[in-house]
């Protein structure tokens, strides 16, 4: 079976009249929203386990930093395997939780994917990856085997337990504030999952954790008073730099020349150094540009990162663009949408445009051959920004 995503999921494992025999043996969480991952691992350990012998019937392996197997001590494969073989006491599954699987060596993963077709009715294996920490567009440190992922996926189920966005967001806001007896104003629920978005791509920290915190305070703020009104959500949650640069990115996607102006002085406005708040913002606007030109090859080729990538297509997507068109792809139609305004040509101008602007904040010279230059001193990043922007939007001259 291919991989599902978090909502597929749960959705299944909250349905009523579940059986603990309609589980797979094998589970498999990966993403990047650990908080996720933790409400999986809760509810299956619930449907697995009697409460009165968990102890005796669950065993957690953890292969992170201060592993639970020492390197040279053991092989880890083979003590995961002998761990899930084991029967369990009273409970109707023995689970073994295996962390940080991501960091056991190719041919250990190797072994272990081999073996799993083999654990018994009573077994229930979960392991969990880590959220990938990205260097220079390349993911850091031992990844998964994609031959790993494809036999888990055969016999057992892979759970894609990315961040949730937009609507999923929201959804889940108003669920928590609704079942604490509160009525949020439908703008309090916008503002909420948009400040869990920038909040949690700014720090790296899960989406749903940072949402589930802003509800708590929220009804800790209220106390007793049903209502939740934006003057509330605004008193919690101040407009900060990094929600607005994402507002900027898809204002510049959509060439939304003064929406996009709004947020850039926005940006400005926080109080940070215009230098070092331009200086971020430039990273994200490049960013943004390589997705742009990924919504523009994956519309003209037909993909979704849903079916997989071709074979002739994975040499030429980077792997931080072959990730994000396989394990966001719920991003895609937005960067396709958005990428329709540009031509090619275009999106090339504008990454040349952006280059150009770092390096004359740094007072480099811009080379000629750039095919864009930023008139601006370098020492005026804030007219530097604003230029840039209304240029990205308007187009090459």
């Amino acid at each position: 079976m291919p991989e599902q995503s978090y909502s597929q999921v749960m959705a299944a494992l909250r349905s009523k009249g579940l059986d603990v025999s309609q589980l797979a043996r094998v589970y498999l969480l990966l993403g990047s929203d650990d908080s996720l991952k933790r409400e999986i691992l809760a509810r299956l350990q619930e449907l697995a386990l009697d409460p009165d012998f968990a102890d005796f019937d669950r065993e957690t392996i953890d292969l992170g930093p201060g592993s639970s197997i020492p390197d040279g001590e053991s092989d880890p494969a083979v003590r995961i395997l002998g761990a899930a073989g084991m029967a369990p006491f009273m409970s109707p599954r023995r689970v073994v939780f295996v962390a940080s699987v991501h960091r056991l060596p190719k041919e250990r993963q190797s072994v272990l994917a081999d073996s799993v077709k083999q654990l018994g009715a009573v077994s229930l294996l979960i392991m969990v990856a880590d959220a990938p920490e990205w260097e220079a567009g390349r993911p850091k440190g031992r990844q998964l085997e994609a031959s790993f992922k494809k036999t888990i996926a055969t016999y057992g189920t892979v759970v894609n337990c990315d961040a949730p966005q937009g609507a999923d967001l929201r959804s889940r806001a108003q669920e928590l504030l609704i079942g604490w007896g509160k009525r949020p104003d439908s703008r309090v629920l916008d503002a909420l999952s948009e400040h869990a978005v920038a909040v949690s791509a700014n720090a790296g920290s899960g989406a749903v954790a940072t949402l589930t915190r802003e509800c708590e305070k929220l009804r800790a703020y209220v106390g007793e008073r049903e209502t939740i009104s934006m003057a509330d959500a605004d008193a919690l949650m101040p407009d900060v730099a990094q929600e607005s640069i994402f507002r900027l990115l898809d204002a510049v996607g959509s060439r939304n020349a003064k929406m996009a102006m709004e947020y850039a002085d926005a940006m400005l406005a926080t109080g940070d150094r215009p230098d070092g708040t331009v200086a971020r913002a430039l990273v994200m606007l490049e960013r943004h540009v390589r997705l742009l030109m990924l919504g523009k090859f994956a519309g003209e080729k037909h993909l979704s990162g849903r079916t997989g990538i071709p074979d002739e297509t994975k040499d030429i997507l980077t792997p931080e663009l072959a990730s994000t068109l396989t394990g966001q792809a719920y991003r895609m139609p937005n960067y396709m949408k958005q990428a329709a305004r540009f031509t090619w040509d275009e999106l090339v101008w504008a990454s040349c445009r952006i280059l150009a602007s770092d390096l004359t904040m740094k007072g480099i010279q811009v080379p000629k051959g750039l095919g864009a230059t930023s008139p601006v001193p370098g020492d005026e990043p804030a007219a530097n920004f604003r230029l840039l922007i209304a240029q990205l939007c308007a187009g090459p001259p």
